[in-house]
């Protein structure tokens, strides 16, 4: 079924200033294909490659062949190739001969740090050391994406530049996620610095859209799940913690240029300084938006020991996007409004 909202996203980012004609003859490696973000990655190339006949070739490595079928369309067509592989394990992907890699494949959501922390942490470190490896021996741009999360506990309100860095307590059982990584990043770091590769890295602040995956466990997944089927909103939270919020299409825009443009550093923060809430401000606002009522919010502050979920330290997360506007001109463009708006409608009208 065609999904308009996605679609749309899809013709936006399409018509950013981005250098489709880059990827002419090409072979792009695609981790974490199925995701948020991997399935956006995916559409706007099927049909990029399309529109400008650009003869790209698609790698997809998943994990989870059940999930393809959210990409089925790609399976019709002859320029992407679904590989089911572990991607932590070398002799995989060692055959493969891409000339672009983007690294998203990652657990992100703090439901699964609990009992899946060695799951979250080896994509990060394990297969991005194995990736890099591969793009070594090709030649291969590699983007990584990492998170806001790099960053530690943030201990006042202040936009966060790449330069910024602050404490992470290890023995957290959040800290799976964002120590491994920033592991992921120093591989990077190292691997640009000794053998002179073309390596970015995207620092991505909380980003969502249509497809967002239901009891995903992340506080705007909450919202969206609360909204969508028309009843209370439940927040794992006192609701106090400020996040800013970016909307998917506004996100991919700006992997892609980090992607195929040259550019002076390796490290640069997407999000969206201007979307910027309390959970309980954010809650609030969005129940008057909304296409449907909701009855009631409840923000529990005490979370239920047996739902596993891992509380957030960080009270403050806002990101500094000077850097990759200065160089590249990107900003995001979708008010937080509109963006909750779109991801809700999609769920009501296509995901349900």
């Amino acid at each position: 079924m065609s999904n308009d909202i996605i679609d749309d996203d899809i013709e936006t980012i399409i018509k950013s200033k981005i250098k489709w004609n880059v990827l002419k003859n090409k072979v792009i490696l695609i981790t974490g294909a199925t995701g948020l973000i991997g399935s956006y990655l995916c559409r706007t190339l099927y049909v990029v490659n399309r529109r400008f006949r650009l003869n790209l070739k698609m790698i997809l490595l998943i994990r989870d062949k059940d999930k393809i079928k959210n990409l089925t369309f790609l399976k019709k067509s002859n320029f992407s190739k679904f590989i089911v592989c572990d991607i932590c394990n070398p002799e995989s992907i060692k055959s493969l001969k891409p000339n672009f890699i983007i690294h998203a494949a990652s657990i992100a959501s703090p439901k699964f740090y609990d009992l899946k922390a060695i799951e979250t942490i080896d994509p990060n470190v394990l297969a991005t050391k194995n990736l890099l490896e591969l793009a070594k021996k090709n030649s291969s741009t590699f983007l990584f994406l990492s998170s806001g999360a790099i960053y530690g506990e943030i201990k006042k309100k202040k936009l966060v530049s790449e330069n910024d860095y602050f404490s992470i307590n290890p023995s957290r059982i959040n800290s799976c996620y964002s120590l491994s990584k920033k592991m992921g990043e120093v591989y990077c770091f190292n691997y640009k610095r000794i053998f002179k590769m073309d390596i970015k890295i995207a620092r991505i602040f909380h980003t969502f859209g249509p497809g967002l995956s239901k009891g995903d466990g992340r506080v705007f997944s909450d919202i969206i799940d609360g909204i969508s089927v028309k009843k209370t909103i439940s927040i794992n939270s006192d609701g106090s913690a400020i996040r800013s919020f970016c909307y998917i299409s506004d996100t991919v825009t700006a992997l892609f240029i980090l992607l195929l443009s040259k550019s002076k550093s390796i490290e640069y923060n997407i999000g969206n300084p201007k979307n910027v809430y309390s959970i309980k401000k954010l809650a609030k606002k969005l129940k008057k938006y909304m296409p449907v009522n909701i009855s009631n919010i409840i923000f529990n502050s005490k979370i239920i020991k047996n739902k596993r979920y891992v509380k957030s330290h960080i009270k403050y997360t806002v990101p500094d996007i000077g850097k990759i506007k200065k160089e590249f001109g990107w900003f995001p463009k979708v008010c937080v409004e509109e963006a909750f708006k779109k991801t809700i409608t999609s769920r009501i009208k296509y995901e349900e």
